[in-house]
């Protein structure tokens, strides 16, 4: 079940105090996954707004309304803003918006897109999914491999298999290419899909649980369940070591090691750098295959020099790959 709200804010601070504040109140009634939108008549900062008066207060209370209901706001592509009231096209504000909750982008990769306004002061906004083919996704190694007992062994064993000559780095080179697909097959034939597994042990451990309290337990049925006890917190442990990883946050930043907020962190993380599209020679560009052509093409006429390089890798955190390659620092 989902909780979906289409609304319309006042253009006045106290009307739309007491819209948030309703707002707000419904979420803690009803606290399942809200999808909420309309004209929210304020934004949230200045860049939202081009040549129209500045309201402080307003923009407080909004974002304030947004970090008590816990929503997602979504970045908008195809267009900066989604209101002009002006005929010679100067004043331009972004009202109308959708507020996600993190358990919608747990199940889905949606996108917030401003479309054409036509003769309307407002333009229609759109929540989809992205259905682009970016192509393989690249490999990145995962620090809760590191949890498994196997892992080191199975490093060791794919490193020393791989022979090959010449200079060291030409071989350095091979051999990474030869030890990240070694990890691709030893991910999903040893380490395993975390959230299936995980699913699987709970189903067991619940079955268990449904068996003590009808009865007691013989000794190696205690055994057995507290092995899968045992199973069911070793996967989470990696399923929050895997959000971590992704959110790049550290556990003494924050002391909260609930997965769905890494999560949350994770998905704000990469909606911020999200390059949909990109400008060549003032054209918008938004295939896949010619952005990922036009971002090479950029960098191949950009010369770093050796200190800059060097302050770059030493400000890296240990989740931060150096390469394409996908093994971090941490992974070193």
């Amino acid at each position: 079940m989902a909780v979906q709200v289409v609304f319309y804010a006042y253009g006045i601070l106290s009307g739309q105090r007491i819209l948030w504040e309703s707002l707000s109140k419904l979420r803690v009634a009803f606290s399942r996954s809200w999808c909420i939108g309309g004209d929210c008549n304020e934004i949230r900062f200045m860049s939202e707004r081009k040549w129209c008066i500045r309201r402080d207060r307003g923009m407080k209370d909004f974002n304030g309304f947004i970090d008590t209901i816990e929503l997602m706001d979504l970045p908008m592509l195809g267009r900066s803003f989604t209101w002009c009231n002006d005929v010679e096209g100067e004043r331009w504000s972004r009202l109308n918006r959708f507020l996600l909750d993190v358990g919608w982008l747990e199940k889905f990769s949606f996108k917030q897109w401003g479309l054409n306004r036509s003769i309307s002061d407002h333009c229609p906004v759109i929540i989809m999914t992205d259905e682009r083919d970016w192509g393989p996704k690249p490999f990145r190694c995962i620090n809760a491999w590191s949890l498994h007992p196997n892992f080191v062994v199975a490093v060791k064993t794919a490193w020393d298999n791989c022979q090959v000559s010449g200079w060291a780095s030409y071989r350095i080179m091979k051999k990474l290419g030869h030890l990240r697909g070694q990890l691709r097959i030893w991910n999903s034939e040893v380490f395993g899909n975390v959230d299936e597994n995980r699913k699987k042990d709970e189903d067991e451990l619940h079955e268990w649980d449904l068996k003590a309290e009808s009865r007691d337990l013989q000794e190696f049925e205690k055994s057995r369940r507290r092995e899968v006890l045992s199973s069911v917190w070793d996967l989470k442990r990696k399923k929050e070591n895997m959000w971590q990883q992704k959110s790049r946050l550290l556990w003494a930043e924050n002391g909260d090691k609930n997965s769905r907020f890494f999560h949350m962190m994770s998905s704000r993380r990469q909606r911020k750098n999200l390059l949909n599209s990109v400008a060549v020679n003032g054209s918008l560009v938004v295939q896949p295959n010619l952005v990922k052509q036009a971002v090479v093409d950029f960098f191949r006429e950009v010369v770093f020099r050796e200190e800059e390089i060097w302050v770059a890798v030493k400000e890296c955190d240990e989740n931060k790959a150096l390469g394409p390659d996908g093994f971090n620092l941490a992974c070193f």
